[in-house]
């Protein structure tokens, strides 16, 4: 609250630029030298003006973002931390170091949260700066502490693959120690308990047992059955100041059902100290980091959006640009090409202007003769049709003679009926080129069409005439001209010169054969 209190009555003080580089550099001072910086008030202002000269001095803004956020998190406001921390991982420092410190603080408040995932992923991006330095001890720390999140994870292949390459590295007592903390860690997951027994004890041969390795071997002990040794270890926890609420909380829980070494009295008292413990501490501890690693998952999904947009956008731009390249080149090319065929096209339309001159010229030639020709097939066809109108001519008179002579015949004015005209139709047939025959076969006509066709013919009368003739109705006669007209593909009134007609065309190949 005094903290909260200092800070709000900071913000209207102010402070130059030179004054915020200056508290910037008493607190990097103070820090090579194992120290804090106490002075929270300029620190606050300090980082508050750098924050608008970030663009400048993007170093001391990363430190002032370190240094503050540090600050903050001592005073458990853990979210306000965060957004520093976060602000100093944007900046463009060259301070690799203290960037990797950033994300190392990062780290260990995503670990106090539970995000193990998020923790190891600001342990990775520490331990990439820390190797940019060349920091090699806080590189391999860093190392550690992803080992130690992949063993909170159970992750035991890919734990002991690192743990491995960190201790050929063979980087000190320190490191071996961070090494065995991990193993016992990951074998704690695993619940095998004698191992993590085995593991701390190792750890407090390397090197002093931190507040971690205490607990696990105090909850190991305690697992194992030996409630004397874990009551050991867990008054030890206690008496440490490094110890965090939740490991204390823990070791009050080993406290109170270590029944072989506490009094009902001191169980009481315990579990009352417990209550207190987890109502005061430990659920707001756990909201407030939950808050804080909240943010730094915004941040990461706003950083991926950005990376993933500015990616496609370079995408798109690199694909317009080729495209754009590929289109100009097809452009020319194909301009080049339209300039070749048009040359080639010119040269081959002036080659075939001279061939249809040439060939114009003969055609002139040629149609002039034909000119000649036609003149003298055109008097030779005149002379073929005024001949074949003669002889035309001449087989319709032979015809009308024929039809008349047949009229006077004794036979023909004797003929009554249907029957009685057969032998007509046979005496006509022979004078007319076998008529009756060629109806009946090309035409299909039946005998009394056929003899009607004759009757048409030979008397030229009209269908009442006709009727009067063969002693049959009109409306029949009239019918059967009409079927037979049908069949010869005329009208009734056309029958007597289609039939004329076919007579004509059986004389004419009669005489061609």
């Amino acid at each position: 609250m005094l903290f909260a209190l200092l800070v709000s009555v900071s913000s209207g003080l102010s402070m130059n630029r030179s004054e915020a580089l200056k508290v910037i550099g008493q607190c990097d001072s103070a820090q090579i030298a194992g120290q804090s910086c106490t002075d929270s008030v300029q620190l606050a202002l300090a980082a508050r003006t750098l924050r608008r000269w970030r663009i400048l001095h993007p170093t001391a803004y990363a430190e002032a973002c370190y240094h503050y956020g540090r600050q903050l998190r001592m005073a458990h406001n853990e979210e306000e931390a965060m957004r520093w921390f976060i602000r100093g991982s944007h900046t463009k420092s060259r301070n690799h170091s203290t960037k990797a410190r950033i994300m190392s603080n990062m780290g260990s408040m995503a670990h106090l949260a539970g995000e193990f995932d998020l923790s190891y992923d600001m342990f990775e991006h520490s331990a990439a700066y820390f190797l940019r330095a060349g920091d090699s001890l806080m590189y391999y720390y860093a190392l550690c502490s992803m080992a130690f999140e992949l063993a909170e994870q159970a992750l035991t292949a890919p734990t002991l693959t690192l743990l491995s390459d960190i201790e050929r590295a063979n980087a000190g007592n320190d490191i071996q120690a961070t090494v065995y903390a991990t193993k016992a860690a990951l074998y704690t997951r695993l619940c095998q308990y004698d191992s993590v027994v085995y593991y701390t004890g190792r750890q407090e041969q390397s090197g002093r047992l931190d507040a971690t390795g205490l607990v696990l071997r105090a909850r190991s002990l305690w697992h194992l059955g030996q409630y004397d040794s874990a009551h050991f270890y867990a008054t030890q926890l206690m008496q440490r100041p490094d110890a965090s609420p939740q490991d204390k909380y823990n070791m009050l829980y080993i406290l109170a059902n270590s029944t072989d070494s506490c009094s009902p009295q001191e169980v009481a008292a315990l579990s009352t100290r417990r209550l207190v413990l987890d109502k005061d501490v430990i659920d707001p501890e756990k909201i407030r980091l939950t808050a804080a690693v909240n943010l730094l998952r915004q941040d990461l999904n706003l950083q991926k959006r950005r990376t993933r947009y500015l990616v496609t956008g370079i995408a798109a731009f690199i694909g317009i640009f080729l495209l754009s390249v590929i289109y100009l080149r097809l452009v020319s090319h194909n301009q080049r090409l339209i300039k070749k065929r048009l040359l080639r096209k010119s040269k081959l339309i002036a080659q075939q202007l001279a061939e249809q001159k040439d060939r114009q010229q003969e055609l002139l030639r040629q149609q002039e003769a034909l000119l000649r020709q036609n003149s003298t097939l055109r008097q030779s066809k005149q002379m073929l049709q005024n001949d074949y109108d003669s002889y035309r001519q001449q087989i319709i008179d032979d015809i009308e003679n024929t039809c008349s002579i047949i009229r006077d015949t004794k036979e023909w004015k004797d003929t009554i009926g249907w029957k009685n005209y057969e032998s007509l139709c046979d005496f006509a047939n022979r004078h007319f080129y076998l008529l009756a025959d060629k109806l009946r076969i090309l035409y299909n006509l039946s005998e009394r069409e056929v003899r009607l066709c004759m009757l048409v013919l030979i008397h030229k009368s009209s269908n009442t005439d006709i009727a009067d003739l063969l002693y049959y109705s009109k409306s029949g006669i009239r019918n059967f001209k009409h079927r037979i007209a049908h069949k010869l593909g005329c009208s009734s009134s056309e029958l007597r010169p289609a039939i004329i007609n076919l007579i004509i065309g059986q004389q004419n190949i009669t005489q061609t054969d």
